[in-house]
């Protein structure tokens, strides 16, 4: 993705020159760091979140957060994980491949693999809590958001 930007930033700058191409990207900062700064007002919890107690939240709800996302694709899931270094490359490509089998069975094991990963890269760094509940939200279903606002409450009870 990044260099797809980069290769038409390329192109723009050769086609309508330098210095187009920095007022526009000049007028897209200003544009952008507004809502940067909302983002920072409004309390960035990646930096407060505890681990151990986001970790304990996940084991606690593990059985919930596979029923809540059972229609969310395991694939399209371990790719998040993967990018976020949750999981590995190749964890990422076996998921992918025992996935195309198409044993329900095998999917609520993958999801639980990956649940258990998520939990312990959480007990070691706690902002990753937060991601996933930005993920939750992305799934965009009832069950989903209702899971993503369940961790986020009994997260917010069990902070000191």
């Amino acid at each position: 993705d990044a260099e797809a930007t980069w290769d038409k930033l390329a192109i723009a700058a050769g086609e309508v020159g330098e210095t187009s191409v920095a007022e526009y990207i000049s007028a897209t900062v200003e544009i952008i760091q507004p809502s940067l700064r909302l983002r920072k007002a409004g309390g960035d919890q990646s930096k407060k979140i505890n681990g151990k107690i986001a970790s304990e939240v996940l084991s606690e709800n593990i059985t919930l957060i596979q029923e809540s996302i059972k229609e969310f694709e395991v694939a399209k899931l371990a790719e998040k994980f993967m990018e976020r270094h949750i999981i590995t490359k190749d964890d990422m490509e076996a998921i992918v491949n025992r996935k195309s089998k198409k044993s329900s069975l095998m999917d609520k094991f993958q999801m639980l693999q990956l649940l258990q990963e998520l939990k312990n890269t959480v007990s070691l760094k706690g902002e990753i809590f937060s991601w996933f509940i930005e993920t939750l939200k992305e799934c965009d279903t009832v069950e989903s958001q209702k899971m993503a606002r369940t961790l986020e409450e009994q997260y917010n009870k069990a902070k000191p």
